[in-house]
């Protein structure tokens, strides 16, 4: 709720400002499908689950915007790899993952009216994973694509439906920290993994 409220905030200054000629702004809700990869001598899980977040979106000319993203999921990881010629698995990892992203979208409007618009974009920027428990913090650089429509049932309200193709890029991991002498082993990703989902919301367009 803060992140919206700041965005909303930066929005008014810019549109005060007149610093921009199309600004919109859509809180999200979504699900991002399960995702299986492989690990440094072994597998991983991630669940799925809803997901929540915002867009924020610049119109830079007719039919062309730029975006500024932020998904969050809360899921449960799962790890399973041999260290040592010892087995270890841990099946509850309580995880966020976050993507906040920048990218520029294409829109194709469907009728003269411009009330529905299909778009298309590619999307770039920061994957970042906090595990609730003895594993490290993660950042990584990702590349995602989007493919959706625009519905405006007011020139200030509109329905944003979205499908979303996440690539966090390689080597995915972090720190696990086994036994009763604080012993450490190194996990990382030795496959891509790909998050698909779907993303709906609310938008509302503050300048024109």
């Amino acid at each position: 709720m803060k992140r919206l409220l700041l965005l909303a905030l930066i929005i008014t200054l810019i549109n005060n400002a007149g610093f921009s000629q199309g600004v919109t702004l859509t809180p999200t809700i979504g699900y991002n499908f399960d995702e299986s990869f492989n690990v440094s001598g072994g597998s991983g899980h991630i669940s799925d689950n809803e997901t929540y977040g915002g867009i924020l979106g610049f119109d830079v000319k007719q039919n062309m915007a730029v975006e500024l993203s932020y998904v969050r999921q809360e899921a449960i990881g799962k790890l399973s790899y041999y260290f040592g010629g010892l087995q270890i698995s841990d099946n509850h990892i309580p995880v966020s993952l976050s993507y906040l992203q920048i990218g520029g979208v294409k829109k194709h409007p469907f009728s003269p009216s411009g009330k529905v618009e299909g778009y298309g974009g590619l999307m770039l920027g920061a994957f970042i994973v906090n595990p609730k428990d003895d594993y490290d913090d993660v950042w990584r650089f990702a590349v995602g694509f989007k493919l959706g429509v625009n519905i405006w049932m007011t020139p200030k309200v509109g329905l944003k439906l979205q499908t979303n193709l996440q690539m966090p890029i390689q080597d995915w991991g972090g720190s696990i920290y086994v036994g009763t002498g604080g012993s450490g082993a190194g996990v990382s990703a030795t496959s891509t993994i790909t998050q698909f989902g779907f993303t709906g919301g609310i938008s509302f367009r503050f300048a024109e």
